[in-house]
């Protein structure tokens, strides 16, 4: 979405100073973090990763799925999933900066605070265009949205990120700064000063 639409709107910001700053050595390192629950899909991206043979992967989070996402992963023979279960929020931005793509594959979404902290740590991420994650991305430029809901049409847009450097480089830049110019603390707080403001004269 062009920033120009975002007038009159007051995102909610994040603080980009306490978020990490991506470290991920291998290119081929997928990260899904959120709860495991019919919301989040985490089926959808386990039948992505089957898709990716070389990639290594990892979830974060806890829910009532879990034991269903283990079985799967077993059943599948995905000895390259690693299940990291709910962690603490610092060691949970801390994987974060590990991914070389964040892939989300939720059914439903607001505006997720996950994506914008991807955007500022440059993690590429690669998301279902659902709710308001394609008011925070815009498609090829700061992420790729997939708005075909299926694990093939994921696992080309992972490829898009990893395997093309300069497309990823320049998702990450894109991305850093619109998570800076439209989604940041300061601009939440600049935009809140400017309504009571005018409120009052």
């Amino acid at each position: 979405m062009p920033a120009e639409i975002a007038r009159g709107v007051i995102y909610c910001g994040i603080h980009c100073e306490d978020i990490p700053v991506a470290n991920a050595g291998d290119r081929r390192q997928l990260g899904f973090i959120g709860r495991l629950v019919e919301q989040k899909d985490p089926l959808l991206f386990l039948d992505c990763v089957e898709l990716l043979p070389g990639y290594e992967a990892f979830l974060v989070g806890g829910g009532e799925l879990e034991k269903k996402v283990k079985t799967e992963i077993a059943r599948r023979g995905l000895s390259n999933v690693t299940m990291l279960g709910s962690l603490p929020r610092r060691e949970t931005l801390r994987a974060l900066s590990q991914c070389a793509v964040l892939v989300m594959t939720s059914r439903w979404e607001g505006l997720p605070i996950l994506s914008l902290e991807a955007m500022c740590a440059g993690v590429p991420l690669v998301a279902v265009d659902v709710g308001g994650i394609g008011e925070a991305i815009e498609d090829g430029q700061s992420g790729v949205l997939v708005r075909n809901r299926s694990a093939n049409a994921l696992a080309d847009a992972v490829r898009r990120v990893a395997e093309n450097e300069s497309f990823r480089d320049s998702v990450i830049a894109n991305a850093r700064n619109r998570v800076r110019e439209l989604f940041s603390e300061d601009r939440m707080f600049l935009e809140i000063r400017k309504i009571y403001e005018s409120a009052c004269y």
